[in-house]
C-alpha cells in the first residue's frame, strides 16, 4: 500500500538519507532496546523505509 507524502515531507526525509548511511536491515543496532545507536544513522534508516513506503515498494 503506497502512502502519500507532501512535498515538505520528501524534502526532509530525502535530507536526512543524504545525511548518514542507513543501518542494513539486518543490523543489530535495529534489534535492541538499550543499545548504543547513532541517532543520525537511525534517522536515515526511517527516512529511507517511509521514503519506500510512499513510493509502494517494501
Amino acid at each position: 500500500m503506497a502512502h502519500s507524502l507532501s512535498k515538505e515531507d520528501r524534502e526532509r526525509l530525502e535530507t536526512a538519507l543524504a545525511s548518514a548511511e542507513p543501518y542494513d536491515e539486518d543490523a543489530p543496532e535495529l534489534r535492541t532496546f538499550d543499545g548504543k545507536v547513532d541517532f543520525a544513522r537511525m534517522q536515515a534508516t526511517i527516512a529511507k523505509k517511509l521514503l519506500s513506503m510512499a513510493e509502494g515498494v517494501d
